[in-house]
């Protein structure tokens, strides 16, 4: 064997193991700590508005709130915002943390270590559900890296935001999605699966809206791929019988009252919001007046754009093309809060070639070898939640620009739920182009990686950030110079 075979072996070894996976989160960590740590308070993904209502939960002990509360006109109609369960949840140890420390930096910087170690359980559990589709460690610990390396990942990670526990739950909600799929290969339905994918599903949606189309389309999915199987009906019902037969009364019970609850607080949204005003997520002036709307940032935005639309022609190439290229930039770029105007800074050239490469390389391997891969029921699966989802959010974006005449909330990690099924896509495509050709998958995997790490994860924030973007602390402005510095010396282009 060459010294370079024996090379290229130890190295798919060394990204095989587990140790290397620890790798990656603590990769993970430093640039989300990093972010945390220096970034002054609030970051640009709506940090002030999450606070605030984890604050009025942390004042009450009911997750219902009944009716308008006078003084949160600021976070718009938040007695039927179906996305609140995260603060709810939040709130408890927001009131421990306010009980001990007393600086409120210092407070918001627990709060961020929070959601950092929330995301990071949703790494782990995410590597699970990759582990789940029978690709190799090597492939799962690839498609991590980048994950992480992708620069708006730990820009999420590090503030106050439910993002972080939509991303936990949506990983939890996919590997039970996965194992229902598995027990249908096997002709076979497990209660206990069944009952925990609904509790998950209803949990997920009360955490932020945008999973709602992502549990609808998965549920059904499901439901399609039991029919198209009804001569396996009666095992199907057989098996559950059994299923539900074997599970402990205790935790039997359990999952009962816990889908009984969920559903209430699930119809207590979602349902009244329908009933009441024919959707179930309704315009902030469709509960309350236009004047209390003003103060809710989002909604005043698109008042005011709709005020002052006038003539409107649509463009959709343009604003197809426009969509895909803000999608992009907001995946790779670096964005600070209001004290700079919502500064954004431009990606860095490498990790942009990385994901430009590695996205169209995937995307040919997957229209070239689209009847091979999506023979597989799991890629099938991914892709068309997430191309469903897609579908839904870019609709989404172009009816607000059509009724508004700007386009607006054209968010990179609002493809937070679906972006590692993504990253699996574009490899099984990668992997089916390069054929048996061990050297190339080498040679392209190497190729991706090495762009990611020349500015991907926090480097993106600590190259193109300024001292306005950091807490109003000197130790802090010095030690971010000096690591920008750093970077821009050791990263071309990166100025």
């Amino acid at each position: 064997m060459t010294i370079k075979s024996r090379l290229k072996n130890r190295s798919i070894a060394w990204f095989s193991s587990g140790a290397f996976f620890w790798v990656i989160i603590a990769a993970f960590a430093l640039s989300a700590l990093w972010i945390a740590i220096s970034s002054r308070y609030p970051m640009a993904f709506d940090e002030e508005f999450h606070i605030g209502i984890i604050k009025l939960y942390a004042s009450r002990f009911n997750p219902i709130i009944g009716a308008h509360i006078p003084g949160t006109e600021s976070f718009g109609a938040v007695s039927r915002d179906p996305s609140y369960l995260y603060h709810y949840v939040m709130s408890y140890p927001w009131r421990v943390i306010t009980h001990f420390i007393h600086s409120f930096e210092a407070q918001v910087i627990a709060m961020r270590l929070l959601n950092i170690i929330l995301f990071g359980v949703g790494i782990w559990i995410w590597r699970n559900v990759l582990r789940n589709t029978g690709i190799e460690t090597v492939a799962v610990n690839i498609i991590l890296l980048v994950f992480v390396l992708t620069p708006v990942i730990p820009l999420v990670a590090a503030q106050i935001n439910y993002d972080n526990l939509l991303f936990l739950m949506t990983g939890l909600f996919m590997l039970s999605a996965l194992r229902i799929l598995s027990a249908l290969k096997k002709q076979q339905l497990d209660a206990l699966d069944v009952g925990l994918l609904l509790l998950l599903g209803l949990m997920t949606s009360l955490v932020k809206y945008a999973f709602l189309p992502i549990f609808v389309i998965t549920v059904a999915y499901l439901v399609v791929m039991v029919l198209m199987h009804a001569k396996y009906s009666r095992m199907y019902r057989r098996s559950l019988t059994q299923s539900l037969q074997s599970v402990r009364p205790l935790l039997k019970g359990l999952l009962i009252v816990s889908l009984v609850l969920v559903s209430f607080l699930f119809i207590e949204r979602y349902g009244v919001n329908t009933i009441r005003y024919k959707t179930p997520i309704p315009e902030c002036d469709q509960v309350l007046s236009i004047d209390q709307c003003q103060a809710y940032g989002p909604w005043a935005r698109n008042y005011m754009y709709l005020q002052q639309k006038t003539s409107f022609s649509l463009r959709p190439f343009w604003y197809v093309n426009f969509w895909m290229r803000r999608i992009v930039f907001n995946l790779l770029f670096a964005v600070n809060g209001y004290w700079t105007g919502y500064s954004t800074a431009n990606p860095i050239i490498w990790p942009k070639t990385g994901f430009i490469l590695a996205s169209f390389l995937g995307l040919l391997g997957l229209l070239v070898y689209a009847r091979r891969i999506f023979a597989n029921p799991i890629t099938r699966f991914f892709a068309v939640v997430s191309a469903l989802y897609i579908l839904i959010l870019f609709m989404q974006n172009l009816s607000e620009y059509i009724h508004l005449g700007n386009p607006v909330a054209i968010q990179g990690r609002y493809l937070l739920p679906v972006l590692i099924p993504l990253y699996y896509l574009a490899f099984m495509g990668i992997k089916q182009l390069t054929g048996r050709s061990a050297r190339l998958q080498f040679v392209l995997s190497s190729v991706v990686i090495g762009c990611f790490l020349l500015g991907g994860g926090a480097l993106t924030y600590i190259a193109r950030s300024n001292d306005e973007w950091y807490w109003k602390n000197q130790t802090v402005v010095d030690i971010n110079s000096r690591a920008q510095k750093m970077v821009h010396y050791v990263v071309p282009y990166s100025r």
